[in-house]
């Protein structure tokens, strides 16, 4: 059998003394100002740029490598993009103004530049058949990480694996497409059809709710009844047990979600399911705090139905792996899963 060995490896990047250059031939300053009246870090802006007719008119490459930027007199990260230039201040206290300088001509050239997203922001790439828990891979992420923002992702494949920082100081990786089972902490019935609602979810799958009219022969329920959380949890499964007071004949299963506490609804499931027995079917949805369910009698004749539990399957970590003592600055943070 082979074993998956998940790895985090941090380096810190000594800053050396920058090489002087030739002075640049152009320059705009910038000035980046806070109007929250509090303190933060690693605070990114971005700021609109004409950069394709500055490449027309010759002031900057076309990749934008030929640029500096400076604070004073010292280099701070910056990024060139294609109607925009980002930078990131590392500290911006309440109120200050912090000022830039963007120079251009540079030799040699710069090799990359770092990714600025914008506050809030992320970094997406379409997923890659190789970044799959039972192969061999690394993700190097190099550039300012606060790791005092709490609960925050630097990389993430939400079934598969994630790296963020667990707790102030604290980068952590996971291997995800683990279940835990989460007992809803509210029920609603819409239709008004359902009767002792609490016991669907009391985490007893001997007793059971039931419906108070009769579903018809080979019908559907006319209104689903809905299960709620009082936070948002990633989805990976729901559990269920439901049958029909006799026969069982409660042979299909609707299941929706919802990310808006019921505001709109996404499809889950709708099929085969199996009268009488705790099972679950794999639904996978992110910051889902509501899910409703409907049955179906493939008797003959009417039936009530009997619902005996309903969970919610969460999201959560197979195997971890965490880094302590961390302080907020520039790194090179390394997560990798790898077989043996």
């Amino acid at each position: 059998m082979k074993k998956r060995l998940l790895l985090l490896l941090l380096i810190l990047v000594l800053i050396l003394p920058s090489v002087v250059f030739a002075a640049g031939t152009y320059h705009a300053d910038i000035t980046v100002s806070d109007n929250t009246s509090s303190d933060r870090v690693g605070v990114p802006s971005l700021i609109p740029f004409g950069t394709t007719q500055a490449v027309v008119f010759g002031y900057i490459d076309a990749d934008g490598m030929d640029t500096r930027m400076f604070e004073g007199t010292g280099e701070v990260p910056y990024m060139v993009a294609d109607d925009r230039v980002g930078i990131l201040s590392e500290t911006l206290l309440a109120d200050q103004e912090r000022g830039y300088r963007l120079e251009t001509g540079y030799s040699p050239v710069n090799d990359a530049f770092g990714i600025i997203p914008g506050g809030g922001g992320y970094v997406t790439t379409p997923d890659a058949a190789m970044l799959e828990q039972a192969d061999n891979f690394t993700i190097e992420q190099s550039g300012w990480i606060d790791t005092t923002s709490i609960n925050n992702w630097l990389v993430r494949k939400l079934y598969a694996f994630r790296t963020y920082i667990s707790a102030s100081g604290n980068i952590t990786s996971s291997i995800m497409g683990g279940t835990t089972w989460v007992t809803p902490t509210s029920c609603t019935d819409p239709g008004s059809i359902w009767a002792n609602e609490a016991k669907a979810y009391n985490d007893n799958d001997a007793d059971y709710a039931e419906t108070t009219t009769i579903v018809g022969a080979g019908a559907w329920q006319t209104n689903f009844i809905e299960f709620g959380l009082g936070s948002a949890i990633d989805l990976i499964s729901v559990r269920y047990k439901g049958n029909t007071n006799a026969n069982d004949k409660w042979t299909q299963i609707d299941i929706d979600y919802s990310t808006d506490n019921g505001s709109s609804w996404d499809d889950g499931y709708q099929g085969a399911c199996t009268p009488g027995v705790l099972e679950s079917q794999a639904i996978s949805a992110e910051g889902v705090n509501r899910i409703r369910l409907k049955g179906y009698n493939s008797d003959g004749i009417a039936r009530n139905l009997f619902l005996y539990e309903v969970d919610f399957g969460q999201n959560t970590a197979q195997a971890t792996v965490s880094a302590p003592g961390i302080s907020s600055g520039n790194m090179t943070v390394t997560t990798g899963i790898v077989r043996r």
